[in-house]
């Protein structure tokens, strides 16, 4: 009984531990700066000829969630793993997957024309951004 016993609080302080580690990753990898609302928002995304370039312009993003990942699901389908909050990625959008209808081809965005170094879930946006979701098979 003794034995069983410990092995119950030695598995109890390991699930602990667990927990304590995955909350101080996600509380880490949150941006700091994540603001609380952004207006005048655009986003385009392009889908290599499958289907026609998708736009929408002038959208407001609010209640904090002000990163790329939200604009994409605010106006899109979205299949991905992980979580909007910390470690979204893109499988496809809209229907369109990656490494499927294309053989070679992925998602990808930019910011104002920039590739991002960041993840869609990382990336906070400003008042006026322009998001360009692309369906490419180069970098």
């Amino acid at each position: 009984m003794k034995k069983r016993f410990k092995y119950i609080i030695i598995a109890i302080i390991g699930i602990l531990s667990f927990s304590t580690l995955i909350g101080v990753n996600y509380y880490f990898n949150i941006p700091k700066n994540r603001k609380e609302s952004v207006n005048n928002i655009t986003l385009i995304v392009n889908y290599a000829g499958e289907k026609p370039v998708d736009k929408w312009d002038n959208f407001s993003l609010y209640d904090g969630k002000t990163t790329v990942i939200y604009a994409l699901l605010e106006k899109c389908e979205v299949e991905m793993t992980g979580t909007p909050e910390n470690d979204a990625f893109v499988k496809a959008i809209n229907g369109i997957k990656q490494y499927e209808n294309l053989a070679s081809y992925f998602w990808l965005f930019f910011v104002n024309g920039k590739q991002s170094q960041v993840g869609s879930s990382l990336y906070t946006l400003d008042n006026g951004d322009l998001i360009w979701w692309n369906y490419t098979n180069q970098f």
